[in-house]
């Protein structure tokens, strides 16, 4: 029997839980999605954080829910913790993209044991339950299952290591665009999803590898920045996966999709007369729902200063003006001899 004052702290708790996450500050950008999860997807988030220096292709995770939230079937509240797994391991994926074990999470179904304990209430004598701990395992992609995870992670940050930017933030937005751009393009198989490794060792990856990079080099400059799921629609197609990236600035975020050649976009920015926000539409969920957001992009884009050599901008004038001056001339030199 739970007491009438642990009765109403476990039902303030449990509110708290259910409400939805509250508006994310944009100023703590390198953490958006986590500043999503509840409490146990927290401790689910950072648990899995805490492993990044395992030397094991598998991960035998144990979490321990630290707010009880209250449900009234068994059924329901494993459901909960099931949710709050799935959401802290998508927040992971698109907030952290060094960690090994889930480069491939779009492509599976993590299987999640949840154990749950009965409560019933002093005050009303109906009985509740609690999801109170959960366990799963991650493994590393089967690719890799021949290199050691920390080689295969060490091999990215050394890729990596020398890629520091400097200027504002939408200027190392565009320095870490031009890097990525030299990416070759490629289409993932059925069944398969480029990474990380694949677009700063191999140089060669689909949308889902160089929108990890982005978000990884970005924070290695200080950048705050996140990578985005969804579908892209096209003439040619009609709303295909594909992974781009959120990055802030001055309170605002844009778009960069570096496929597309899109840099510090808004949702009203047009490239090759397409809207951004027209052929981008963010779907987080993967294999299973993770009930996460992106974040909001500013209308417009970013306004950056014109770049164009001052020759190529203003050489047609300077030379009607330099040939307009030679015209002259010569007439007043002509005009002078006639009069001699």
């Amino acid at each position: 029997m739970i007491s009438k004052t642990g009765a109403a702290l476990m039902l303030a708790l449990a509110l708290a839980a259910c409400l939805p996450a509250c508006a994310v500050d944009a100023s703590d950008a390198d953490s958006f999605y986590r500043s999503q999860l509840d409490d146990n997807g927290l401790a689910v988030y950072d648990a899995v954080s805490a492993r990044v220096s395992s030397t094991e292709h598998s991960l035998d995770m144990s979490v321990e829910f630290p707010t009880p939230v209250l449900q009234s079937t068994a059924e329901s509240a494993e459901k909960y913790a099931v949710q709050a797994v799935n959401a802290a391991l998508a927040a992971l994926y698109y907030d952290s993209p060094l960690l090994i074990w889930l480069w491939d999470l779009p492509l599976k179904t993590v299987d999640v044991s949840v154990s749950t304990e009965k409560a019933v209430l002093s005050g009303d004598g109906k009985e509740y339950y609690i999801a109170v701990s959960v366990s799963f395992t991650l493994e590393s992609p089967s690719r890799y299952s021949g290199t050691p995870v920390q080689d295969a992670m060490r091999q990215v940050e050394d890729a990596c290591s020398g890629l520091i930017y400097s200027g504002n933030d939408a200027e190392k937005a565009k320095s870490i665009y031009r890097h990525l751009s030299g990416v070759s393009s490629k289409q993932d198989a059925e069944g398969e999803i480029s990474d990380i490794h694949d677009a700063v060792c191999g140089k060669s990856s689909s949308s889902a590898g160089v929108a990890a990079a982005f978000t990884y080099i970005a924070a290695k400059n200080g950048l705050g920045a996140c990578t985005v799921k969804g579908l892209s629609y096209s003439d040619f197609s009609d709303g295909v996966d594909r992974y781009w990236n959120s990055v802030l600035s001055g309170g605002s975020w844009y778009a960069v999709d570096v496929g597309e050649g899109f840099v510090m976009a808004g949702s009203g920015t047009k490239e090759g007369g397409d809207v951004f926000g027209s052929t981008h539409v963010a779907s987080l969920d993967m294999k299973s729902p993770n009930g996460l957001r992106a974040p909001d992009l500013a209308r417009a884009g970013y306004e950056y200063l014109d770049e164009t050599p001052f020759f190529q901008r203003y050489g047609a004038y300077v030379l009607v003006g330099v040939m307009s001056a030679i015209v002259v001339a010569m007439l007043y030199v002509g005009v002078r001899n006639g009069s001699a």
